[in-house]
């Protein structure tokens, strides 16, 4: 099993300050994203999750911290939020090691679609996120996405993993979180490739992406 040895998380900034109320099977609300329109210049609290002896924070190519990795494997730290690059390095034995970053994406410009493994042959699972221009998946975009098209398949699941979500999972639309969704599909014919296009809507812009899966 290949675990991760360093992930670098952000709290929600309109959580900084507040007391957390977690419980032992709780999680901090924490995103995988560091876009923050309008928080410019206020502090945002980082949670690295780390086995390593210490950490090194750097934005924008600059070095802001050095902190050990404490027995809950959890370093949070309060940076000046700044756009652009955050990297955080593991250092075991004072050698630089593993890195993880999050980068300012732009708005949405599309959707992807990636067709995942499963070793089912009757079943699909299908990755749909929303990207910028560059490809980079946009972490805050929430949008609602529908299935508009699909040839030799049908619709056994469509969600995201927001805990707090009362769509319908087994309907052909869902709301993005995080940026992505889970689309699962039903093939008609084993022997046969399926078509699935997936679109988005808002007032601003409309997504759309679209994935062959040849047997």
């Amino acid at each position: 099993m290949n675990l991760q040895k360093l992930v670098l998380m952000v709290l929600r900034p309109e959580h900084f300050g507040k007391k957390e109320a977690v419980s032992a099977w709780g999680w901090a609300d924490v995103t995988e994203s560091y876009r923050f329109h309008g928080f410019e210049g206020k502090e945002i609290r980082l949670d690295i999750y780390s086995d390593a002896d210490e950490v090194e924070i750097r934005i924008n190519g600059i070095v802001i911290d050095r902190a050990e990795v404490p027995e809950t494997y959890i370093v949070q730290k309060n940076v000046i939020y700044e756009p652009g690059v955050i990297e955080v390095a593991n250092y075991r034995d004072g050698k630089r090691m593993e890195s993880s970053s999050l980068k300012t994406v732009g708005k949405a410009s599309a959707l992807r679609l990636t067709a995942a493994r499963t070793d089912a042959n009757d079943v699909q699972i299908v990755v749909v996120e929303a990207v910028d221009s560059h490809g980079e998946r946009v972490p805050y975009d929430c949008s609602k996405v529908s299935v508009c098209t699909l040839e030799n398949a049908r619709v056994a699941g469509f969600g995201t993993g927001n805990p707090v979500s009362e769509e319908n999972f087994t309907t052909d639309t869902c709301t993005l979180y995080e940026g992505r969704a889970l689309l699962v599909l039903e093939k008609e014919d084993d022997e046969k490739e399926c078509r699935v296009v997936v679109t988005g809507n808002d007032a601003l812009r409309i997504l759309t992406g679209e994935l062959k899966i040849v047997v």
